[in-house]
């Protein structure tokens, strides 16, 4: 299944989601390998191609989307901060 696929890339850590949370999480986890790369690494995703990882991916229809782009952008400004500090840590 390719839900179990892309839920499989990360690893579980234990992390509880609100439920409410879980279609936006689930749509990050599965576009996990989507960054758009700049010369010192992910400068964000390449949201060209969200619709179709959440569609084809996570089972997200078109119209659900609209109301989880904000939630996917909150992760990824979240994970752009901690690229940066993983890059300033190997300084």
């Amino acid at each position: 299944d390719d839900e179990d696929d892309a839920e499989a890339q990360v690893e579980d850590d234990g992390t509880e989601v609100w439920l409410e949370n879980e279609r936006a999480v689930r749509l990050f986890i599965a576009c996990i390998t989507q960054w758009r790369m700049g010369p010192a690494g992910p400068i964000g995703l390449d949201y060209a191609v969200v619709p179709l990882v959440a569609r084809e991916v996570a089972g997200i229809r078109p119209r659900a989307l609209r109301g989880l782009w904000w939630q996917l952008q909150v992760m990824e400004g979240a994970a752009l901060q901690w690229f940066v500090e993983q890059r300033e840590s190997d300084d």
